[in-house]
């Protein structure tokens, strides 16, 4: 899992030399916590075997945020040429 942190709603943002990005592994209970960061938009991607590829972005408005993530399973192929 992905996250990059986009944009603040404050005047509080990410000190310098601090990464925006930050890349995460689920625990056994499929849960990732990422560190403190500032309010504002970020940026959600997922990338896991047998699954479709998920990114969305989030406006985080609130200190603390939990969010739920349902990954789907791939899409059968198809061809136009028959």
């Amino acid at each position: 899992m992905k996250v990059r942190w986009l944009e603040g709603h404050s005047k509080a943002k990410l000190a310098k030399g601090t990464s925006n990005t930050w890349e995460l592994r689920t625990n056994q209970e499929g849960v990732a916590k990422i560190p403190p960061i500032p309010q504002g938009k970020i940026l959600i991607q997922v990338i896991a075997k047998g699954f479709q590829t998920f990114g969305q972005t989030y406006d985080i408005t609130e200190e603390e945020k939990t969010i739920p993530l349902t990954l789907n399973p791939p899409q059968p192929q198809y061809s136009a040429y028959q």
